[in-house]
C-alpha cells in the first residue's frame, strides 16, 4: 500500500513524506514428510501427480500451470520450469515412479498447456488436506498449505547435502539470501527423528540411495542407512 501510494503522489505530483517500515518476514513453514506424504496420499491420481511434481522440483503452482508439453522429455523423465516472480528458470529430472506417474497423466490430457491453473491446484489442496485431516483425525494438516511444499522441496535438498548454494539453484532463487530465509523454518538437534533401514547387497544400497536414504555406518557388514521423517 505503501509503494503503490508513493507512486500515486508521484505520478499526480504530491508532496508527502515516505514513512519507513521495518519489517520481519514469517519463519516458513516446513511440513515433516510424514504429513506430506499423508496429504498426497489422499489425493486422486490426478492430482497427486500433480503435488509431487510440485515436491520434487521445488516449483510454485503458476510455474506448473504455464508449463507446455514441449517443456516436457517423457521418455527421460525431464520437466523444464520457467520461473515466475523473478525465479530463474530450471531443468528437472523426476524420480522413476513420478516419471511414470506423468506420462499416465499426459496420455489422458493431450492439451498443449496440461495442467490446471494454480487457483484450482490450490482449491484442490485444501479438499484433500481437510479430507486427510478428518480422516486421520489430525487438525493439524490443516495447517499446511500448498506453498510450503516449495519449502518442504528445499529443506529436503538441504537435509541430504547440507549445501544452501545447491538449495539457491533448486529453488532458482538469484540471491542467497532468498534461500536462507526458507531455510530458517529447518529444524536440527537432538530431536530430529529418522528412518533407518539397513542393506546387504549392492542392490538394496541402490534402492535406499534412489528414494533419498543416505548412508550412515556400517555394522557387522551390514549397512546403515537414513532419512529424516
Amino acid at each position: 500500500m505503501l509503494y503503490a501510494y508513493n507512486c500515486f503522489c508521484k505520478t499526480n505530483q504530491i508532496q508527502w513524506k515516505k514513512p519507513y517500515y521495518k519489517f520481519s518476514e514469517k519463519t516458513p513453514i516446513i511440513p515433516t514428510t510424514e504429513n506430506v506424504n499423508k496429504i498426497v496420499s489422499n489425493a486422486t491420481t490426478y492430482y497427486a501427480t500433480i503435488f509431487k511434481i510440485l515436491i520434487e522440483t521445488g516449483a510454485e503452482a503458476h510455474e506448473l500451470e504455464i508449463t507446455n508439453r514441449k517443456d516436457i522429455d517423457q521418455e527421460q523423465g525431464i520437466i523444464s520450469i520457467t520461473g515466475v516472480k523473478m525465479h530463474d528458470s530450471g531443468t528437472y529430472k523426476l524420480k522413476t515412479a513420478t516419471a511414470e506417474m506423468l506420462r499416465i497423466y499426459l496420455a489422458k490430457h493431450p492439451e498443449e498447456y496440461p495442467f490446471p491453473t494454480s487457483k484450482q491446484m490450490g482449491g484442490i489442496w485444501g479438499q484433500t488436506r481437510a479430507r486427510a485431516a478428518k480422516k486421520l483425525c489430525q487438525p493439524e494438516l490443516k495447517k499446511i498449505k500448498m506453498q510450503n511444499l516449495r519449502n518442504y522441496s528445499g529443506a529436503q535438498l538441504y537435509y541430504k547435502i547440507q549445501d544452501p548454494i545447491a538449495v539457491m539453484r533448486h529453488l532458482r532463487h538469484k540471491k542467497l539470501e532468498q534461500t536462507m530465509h526458507y531455510l530458517r523454518g529447518i529444524t536440527t538437534g537432538e530431536e530430529e527423528e529418522y528412518t533407518v533401514k539397513t542393506a546387504t547387497t549392492t542392490k538394496e544400497a541402490i534402492a535406499l540411495l534412489e528414494i533419498g536414504f543416505k548412508y550412515e555406518t556400517t555394522i557387522e557388514g551390514i549397512q546403515l542407512y537414513k532419512k529424516r521423517k
